[in-house]
C-alpha cells in the first residue's frame, strides 16, 4: 500500500499536461487512498485499545468472582489435646 501512495505522490509531482477530467480524477483517488491509509491506521489502534478493555474486564471478572467466594476462617488453638488433636476457636464462641 506504501509503495502505491509513493507512486501517486510522484504522478503529483510530474505535473504532465493532462486534459479532461484524468487529473480531477486521479487527485481524487490519491485524496481516498490517503483516507483509506488512515482508517486502517485508526482500525488497528481502535482494535488494539478494545483487546486492552476485554483484557481489564475479564481480569475484573475474575477478581469479583474472588471476591464472591466465602471467607477462609482464622482460628485460634486454644488447647492441645494430645500429640494430633487440639480445640480450636473460630469466630466469637465458636469451637
Amino acid at each position: 500500500m506504501q509503495g502505491l501512495l509513493l507512486e501517486r505522490t510522484q504522478t503529483l509531482i510530474k505535473q504532465d499536461k493532462q486534459k479532461g477530467f484524468e487529473p480531477y480524477y486521479r487527485q481524487k483517488i490519491e485524496e481516498l487512498e490517503v483516507k483509506i491509509i488512515e482508517k486502517r491506521n485508526n482500525l488497528r489502534r481502535l482494535e488494539a485499545q478494545r483487546n486492552d478493555m476485554n483484557k481489564m474486564v475479564k481480569d475484573l471478572k475474575g477478581e469479583l468472582v474472588e471476591l464472591y467466594k466465602p471467607p477462609s476462617d482464622i482460628g485460634e488453638v486454644s488447647k492441645m489435646m494430645g500429640k494430633s488433636k487440639c480445640l480450636v476457636k473460630v469466630g466469637g464462641d465458636g469451637k
